[in-house]
């Protein structure tokens, strides 16, 4: 089990949230200036430099956001199969709810509901942990 995979679900959908918004500047900047400029633009030979960076700018912030999307693919295709190697159904919700969704414990401890409370639910998440790292492999 390689808790890293799971965690690095959280970290790259955080990172194409990230590309995503940059994009979405980019975007709402080059609309502000195509407006400004309005047919300018289109008649203009060459295009303004200005416009021309706004646009280089735009593809470059499109090919990383492309590029975290596929990172984010291959990180949840890897820690979800390192979830499903959890044979225990409650860790593997724990451990989603934990490392993928980045709950809270307190929350964590309501919907697994029961006697759990954030602590418990925090100390067999450690223990588990301690006990696959323990585990050598065969």
């Amino acid at each position: 089990m390689n808790i890293e995979h799971i965690k690095n679900i959280a970290n790259s959908k955080r990172l194409v949230e990230v590309a995503a918004l940059q994009l979405e500047d980019c975007d709402n900047t080059s609309s502000t200036c195509f407006n400004a400029f309005g047919n300018q633009v289109q008649h203009q030979n060459p295009p303004d430099s200005r416009m021309l960076g706004i646009i280089d700018r735009r593809d470059r912030l499109r090919g990383n956001l492309l590029k975290r999307y596929e990172e984010y693919l291959r990180a949840v295709k890897w820690g979800m199969d390192e979830l499903e190697s959890v044979a225990d159904a409650k860790m593997r919700k724990i451990l989603y709810l934990r490392y993928v969704k980045e709950e809270q414990w307190s929350k964590i401890a309501t919907e697994i509901g029961g006697k759990a409370t954030s602590d418990s639910i925090k100390k067999s998440v450690e223990r588990f942990l301690e006990q696959k790292s323990s585990v050598k492999p065969a």
